[in-house]
């Protein structure tokens, strides 16, 4: 019926809401979500791989297929609730949307442009990071007098610049 998982789509187990290395990442969706006017398409240009659990890489997916929380920003929030709903793969994924869709945000004043801000960069700075790890052991293998060496640190020292303004964004900078 309706409720079997569908063939290739495996029933993800449900993150816990308060599992501290996954609280950005459940602020981030919430954020799609609940305050899509404000996070938009900053929130549409994270990589499904920016989130560390299969269930919140399936509700990323999910919004996306949904047409992005730049598109939820048009709706009224139950319809665009309801659109991200209707996308998710199968009914586990259903389900930790419902719950994301209504859980209050970790944040003592109401959520504003700026927390939206933060969670993102937090996210994105997270996924530079890994980029930024991933390149520098690229490097470690080069030769320094091959023309490859210099190409690849260009791309290093780009990373690294976009990391600190990440971290300077998430931490209120701008």
């Amino acid at each position: 019926g309706p409720g079997e998982p569908q063939p290739g789509q495996p029933v993800v187990p449900r993150p816990g809401p308060d599992e501290p290395a996954l609280l950005v990442d459940r602020e981030a969706l919430k954020t799609a979500l609940q305050l899509p006017a404000l996070s938009g398409a900053a929130f549409d240009e994270l990589a499904p791989e920016a989130f560390r659990h299969p269930a919140y890489v399936a509700v990323r997916r999910a919004v996306a297929d949904a047409g992005g929380a730049a598109a939820g920003a048009a709706l009224p929030p139950e319809q665009w609730v309801q659109r991200v709903l209707d996308a998710a793969s199968n009914d586990a994924v259903r389900s930790v949307i419902t719950e994301l869709s209504v859980e209050r945000m970790k944040v003592e004043r109401a959520p504003d442009a700026r927390y939206v801000d933060e969670q993102l960069g937090f996210l994105n700075e997270r996924v530079v990071q890994a980029q930024v790890a991933e390149v520098r052991s690229r490097l470690q293998r080069i030769d320094p007098a091959d023309d490859e060496y210099q190409r690849v640190f260009g791309e290093l020292v780009s990373l690294e610049q976009r990391r600190r303004q990440l971290r300077e964004r998430a931490a209120g900078g701008a």
